[in-house]
């Protein structure tokens, strides 16, 4: 699958005709595959921004993903947090949230800063 994939990913990148580009988003699935890889490879990456979710798996997705891009010398400028203001259900007994995102939260953006990253942009992340 990733020899095929890939030079699909070639033949787009070679074969469309992009013009004057000052910015080119591509929006990746999480993970460090050949994907990534080939496109740090091909392309003349200059930063990548994270997009994630307030979930522990994710943000152990994103800790791959900065390594990944560390890895290869594209420096990582920021993470976003999408739904980082989703209000959870209620619990009926508890009246709180079913699950506390906040200390999950403050702990990644630690390793944010371990990693180089500024979390501090952030609100949710910045705790």
């Amino acid at each position: 699958r990733g020899p095929i994939v890939t030079q699909l990913l070639d033949q787009f990148i070679t074969g469309t005709n992009w013009g004057s580009l000052d910015y080119l988003i591509i929006d990746m699935p999480p993970g460090t595959g050949d994907i990534q890889l080939t496109l740090t490879q091909k392309l003349n990456i200059t930063a990548a921004v994270i997009v994630t979710t307030p979930q522990e798996l994710s943000y152990v997705d994103v800790q791959l993903g900065i390594e990944m891009f560390d890895s290869v010398n594209v420096p990582c400028i920021a993470v976003v947090e999408n739904m980082a203001y989703l209000e959870l259900e209620k619990s009926t007994i508890t009246k709180k949230p079913k699950f506390d995102y906040s200390p999950l939260r403050g702990a990644f953006a630690e390793k944010l800063k371990e990693a180089g990253v500024d979390a501090s942009a952030t609100n949710d992340l910045a705790a």
